[in-house]
């Protein structure tokens, strides 16, 4: 929490430095499989750097907190700075989880209705500092570290066997390199334009790991103008996961698609296909802020890459309100309704999910 507190600090005086900061806040409320209800508040602060050169590189605080009907809580911090004429950017993100939830298992053959209850509490840094190479190539170093705690599980049960690694709790640490190509026109909304990023992460002793994996990602993301009023977001991603990584460190489905239920499918890798029709009709006055989608995810986990099988897709789709509270590059507040399972979840949250 004094990483918190020293934040939080930090934000103040910047916003006694710049006066001119644009500011937003609204509450978080919905309904998931995992949560049940639950309610929380977002809050956006943001200015632009006295040497910034480009008004798409604006200095954010996000923060946001969430409790749920299941007693879950959720405190995230993530602060975005922009140094040396934007040629520099430094993201961190703070997390504190206090997370009842269910396991049901690893793999895609996991049974909705059979899971047992446990208890994590989860505090992580993640802290990403970039460089541009020119004006669409980027590297980035990249550093994570989560403590995960168990406090409370069956103790004969699927989560404390010795098949489950992490079953008792664990700490991991790693390092890694990010490279991407970016020439979006913006990065909140974006209208045309690629993003690409292939990322490598490697977790050891040597740096006070429990658990030694190196994890590899491909992000490709491309946006296309229907019209004035459409656009068309589609996105492939590949992850996976060589070594022993613990199950809190997989990659979990629900994590990429809107309407799966949390947890029931996790694994080593995961590749997913999304496609999101964006639409802005309107052009005065209030109802400019106003807009909708329509989206369509695709997915699977597998132990192995070469064990993917893409008979075993999972499919979920939905629809979606969208509000701009900035309208310059449309930062948005989204409330999505996806539906999978035979099951709906229902969400509100801060930004696109791609």
């Amino acid at each position: 929490m004094k990483i918190f507190t020293f934040i939080i600090l930090m934000l103040i005086i910047n916003i006694t430095l710049f006066a001119n900061f644009e500011a937003a806040a609204y509450p978080s409320a919905g309904y998931s499989n995992e949560t049940g209800l639950y309610g929380g508040v977002i809050t956006y602060l943001r200015f632009t750097p006295q040497d910034s050169i480009s008004s798409n590189h604006k200095n954010m605080f996000y923060l946001t907190t969430s409790y749920t009907e299941k007693k879950q809580f959720i405190l995230k911090l993530k602060p975005e700075l922009y140094f040396n004429q934007s040629l520099n950017r430094l993201e961190i993100e703070l997390l504190y989880k206090k997370w009842p939830s269910n396991f049901y298992g690893i793999g895609m053959n996991t049974d909705l209705h059979n899971f047992e209850r446990y208890s994590s509490i989860a505090k992580s840094l993640i802290t990403t500092f970039s460089r541009k190479i020119n004006d669409f190539w980027e590297i980035s170093l990249y550093s994570e570290y989560v403590n995960y705690a168990i406090t409370e599980n069956d103790v004969d049960g699927m989560l404390s066997s010795a098949t489950t690694l992490g079953g008792n709790g664990s700490i991991t640490t790693g390092m890694g390199l990010i490279f991407s190509y970016d020439d979006r026109n913006v990065t909140a909304f974006p209208t045309q334009g690629s993003l690409l990023i292939f990322q490598v992460n490697s977790f050891s002793e040597v740096l006070k790991s429990d658990f030694e994996f190196s994890e590899y990602i491909l992000d490709l993301r491309k946006y296309f103008p229907l019209n004035n009023a459409n656009t068309l977001a589609l996105q492939s991603y590949l992850s996976t996961i060589r070594g022993e990584a613990p199950f809190n460190q997989m990659n979990y489905l629900n994590d990429y698609m809107r309407a799966v239920t949390s947890n029931l499918y996790i694994n080593k890798s995961a590749f997913i296909l999304r496609a999101e029709d964006r639409v802005f009709i309107w052009n005065d006055g209030f109802k400019k802020r106003l807009g909708f989608a329509l989206f369509i995810e695709m997915g699977e986990v597998a132990s192995r890459i070469d064990n993917l099988n893409l008979n075993n897709l999972q499919l979920n789709y939905g629809f979606g309100f969208r509000y701009s509270f900035f309208l310059e590059d449309r930062m948005n507040v989204r409330l999505d309704i996806g539906f999978a399972e035979g099951q709906s979840n229902i969400s509100i949250s801060a930004g696109e999910v791609f």
